[in-house]
């Protein structure tokens, strides 16, 4: 028996030359028609087998493998991978083996190989996308901060458009809304945009989902988890994040100064500004930021949970919006009522009556409510533009000729009037000395919102102009408010015992000196600024001359000074109107447009302070009585004071 016969096909591995250490199978097979056969079924094995492995493995590792055999440098992968030389791809296979069974060489003729598949060949180009797309991804994600919360994906989806119009050059939603707020500024700053790169990103990442992040689990904070926000910073955290916070801090404390554990309450602080707060304090609900909604749902386009309730019936918007109506309704009517022999009716009774009613009528007066704080700040914006308006309609020339008159027309009136109601409602209403004066300083003071709208119909209208009589009765009118308040002050400080007399006295006159000065010193500075060279030079001048008047009427409350802010925004008014001259007109008009608005607020407010329920017809009475003869007292002493001045 030969060799060939009795010795099995075997295989080892060698590695060929040129290749990268890939370990290449030789078979040795035994010779004869036999040995060719068996070579010939492994070929096809090898091949099948090959194939396959190549289908199953990933495009990246399928380039550039072969066999080894024949591979030299500059071939491309596509050469390399049928893995024969030239004679195998003409249709020759060069064996070992030879007919004496010892391995001589032999050659079998094999079909011509067949082309590599579409994905193998096309497998370098989906390489190269693949990996221009990771350099682009990872690009965007060195430069756009990320947020590692596992559940921002549902979010931030709403912001990936956004952020491919930035890429593709095409602003989205939130870059119009920077463009539009920083465009301002860098047309003031000629384009220059460096200064305002901190604040571009600060309001980029305000705006990203994911944006606030909780200082306890360092998670972002999203539209619809529950939140707690510290009174003392402000800063968010999750409604769990802090009340794990607050427990682990009281436990931590307790079990290191107290003796009795858990017998004492110690505070726990706020992660980020230390404030402390007491066990009871610990969030259990979660609040709308104002405080009134609880476990409020999300509601995307509704408007803030503030506006949202102000809105209802029963909340200060609501009220507002009704009696404003109400109010135009009411003035609008009353001054269509007409009488023969009489001059047509002033709108503010009508106003006034519709405050009345809003406030008195069952039912209605449960929905339309306004707050104290919100009607108190609503008049005095309305007393700072009236009293605007008064500044702009004096004139200079007849308020110098009329100076002595004015002075005895604030004055004498004013404490002739608060006398005799005091002496009348202490023997006729049986009230004690110091609080008939109070109501006396009350019922004496004259109303700007009545008087000056008055005096400019008549200045309008041509009546008394060329003896001055509006700018006499305007100027006197803002005088004849501060020394009421004086004495009301003085009196009030007396019946309750909060001050000196002489103190409270020096106060009426340091009101008096502060107003003057401070309302000279802004009318200089609206004389300079703005510069009459700027665009919008009328909304401009309205703009910082309402500012101002209503700024001055709170500064001198927050102050304690109320009688200074009134006499300020008429100075500074009136200084503001001598150095604008004639371009002062449609300043003038602005702060009538203004004041078509207010209006009717103020009427409407003040007539729904009174409630009738409370009333007593005895006291309305004797009230009434009271009013009308410190009102005939007044208007005699009125043209008293008056009868030596250049009037007819």
């Amino acid at each position: 028996m030969s060799r060939s016969r009795v010795t099995d096909s075997y295989c080892t591995f060698s590695r060929a030359p040129g290749t990268r250490g890939e370990r290449v199978k030789e078979l040795h097979f035994p010779g004869g028609a036999a040995g060719r056969a068996e070579r010939a079924c492994r070929r096809t094995e090898c091949a099948t087998r090959r194939r396959v492995v190549i289908s199953m493995e990933p495009a990246w590792r399928q380039q550039g493998r072969g066999r080894g055999r024949g591979q030299t440098r500059g071939q491309t992968p596509g050469d390399l991978l049928p893995g024969r030389s030239q004679r195998e791809e003409d249709g020759v296979r060069v064996g070992r083996g030879g007919g004496g069974g010892r391995g001589g060489s032999a050659v079998t003729t094999l079909p011509k190989a067949e082309p590599p598949p579409s994905n193998v060949v096309s497998s370098q180009s989906r390489f190269d996308e693949i990996r221009k797309s990771n350099q682009a991804a990872a690009q965007r994600l060195v430069e756009k901060p990320c947020s590692f919360s596992s559940d921002d994906d549902d979010e931030e989806e709403e912001d990936d458009d956004d952020d491919d119009d930035v890429e593709d050059g095409r602003l989205g939603k939130r870059g119009t809304i920077l463009q539009s707020t920083l465009t301002a500024y860098t047309n003031q700053m000629g384009g220059d945009v460096s200064d305002l790169e901190r604040t571009r990103q600060y309001l980029n990442e305000a705006f990203q989902s994911g944006a606030i992040t909780c200082l306890i689990c360092i998670a972002s904070v999203k539209r619809t988890q529950a939140v707690w926000s510290c009174v003392g910073c402000y800063c968010i955290f999750h409604i769990p994040c802090i009340q794990k916070w607050a427990k682990d801090s009281i436990f931590l404390v307790s079990s290191v100064t107290d003796e009795d554990f858990g017998k004492k309450e110690h505070p726990w602080p706020c992660p980020k500004c230390r404030y402390e707060y007491s066990p009871q304090q610990t969030p259990c609900r979660y609040y709308c930021y104002c405080g009134k909604e609880v476990d409020p749902r999300p509601r995307p386009l509704a408007p803030p949970t503030f506006l949202w309730t102000e809105c209802l019936p029963g909340r200060n918007l609501f009220g507002l919006v009704i009696l404003f109506l109400s109010a135009v309704c009411g003035g609008k009517l009353m001054g269509m009522i007409r009488l023969p022999t009489l001059p047509p009716f002033p709108p503010l009774l009508g106003m006034l009556l519709m405050g009345l009613i809003l406030r008195n009528v069952p039912y209605v007066t449960d929905a339309v409510y306004i707050d104290q704080k919100w009607s108190s700040s609503l008049r005095s914006v309305a007393l700072a533009i009236i009293l605007t308006r008064a500044g702009l309609g004096l004139n200079p020339a007849a308020l110098k000729r009329l100076k002595a008159v004015c002075v005895r027309v604030a004055v004498g009136p004013c404490t002739t009037e608060a006398c005799t109601v005091a002496v009348v409602s202490h023997f006729l209403m049986g009230l004690p000395w110091i609080w008939g004066f109070i109501l006396g300083f009350v019922l004496a003071a004259v109303s700007p919102a009545v008087v000056v709208p008055s005096m400019l119909l008549l200045q309008q209208a041509g009546f008394g102009v060329q003896k001055g009589i509006p700018t006499l009765l305007m100027a006197a009118g803002s005088f004849d408010d501060v020394l009421a308040i004086t004495g009301f002050t003085t009196c009030l400080g007396m019946a309750f015992g909060t001050g000196s007399t002489w103190l409270s006295l020096g106060k009426g006159v340091l009101e008096v000196v502060v107003g003057i000065f401070a309302g000279a010193v802004l009318g200089v500075l609206l004389h300079l600024f703005p510069s009459d060279d700027q665009a919008d030079l009328v909304l401009r001048r309205s703009c910082m001359l309402l500012g101002l008047s209503v700024f001055s009427v709170f500064a001198s409350h927050s102050a304690g000074l109320g009688g200074a802010g009134g006499l300020c925004t008429l100075v500074l008014s009136f200084i503001a109107g001598l150095s604008w001259d004639s371009n002062k007109a449609p300043v003038a008009a602005v702060v009538g447009r203004f004041w078509d608005v207010f209006q009717p607020l103020l009427f409407g407010l003040i007539g729904a302070e009174i409630t009738i329920s409370t009333l007593n017809p005895n006291t309305v009475g004797l009230g009434m009585a009271t009013l009308c003869v410190g009102v005939v007292v007044r208007v005699l002493v009125t043209f008293a004071v008056v009868l030596f001045a250049v009037l007819t």
